[in-house]
């Protein structure tokens, strides 16, 4: 799934997804240097949901939230 995809999916934007990754917090799969052409598996889009779930409760990346890879969800 690409990035315009995914943000449209779980209503957050671009920037959200590169704020996760800066935070340690959301590792894709596929490691892309190109957030543009990105291609994320549906693993990677249920960590970023469960992320997005987290901070609209008020959460923060600093709130003992640990690193969201696809092993751990």
């Amino acid at each position: 799934m690409q990035t315009q995809d995914v943000t449209k999916l779980l209503g957050i934007n671009r920037e959200r997804i590169k704020y996760f990754k800066k935070q340690n917090v959301f590792t894709p799969e596929n490691l892309s240097y190109d957030s543009k052409n990105a291609e994320y598996t549906e693993k990677d889009v249920e960590a970023l949901q469960k992320l997005v779930v987290l901070t609209k409760s008020g959460l923060t990346c600093g709130d003992s939230l640990m690193p969201l890879s696809r092993s751990r969800f």
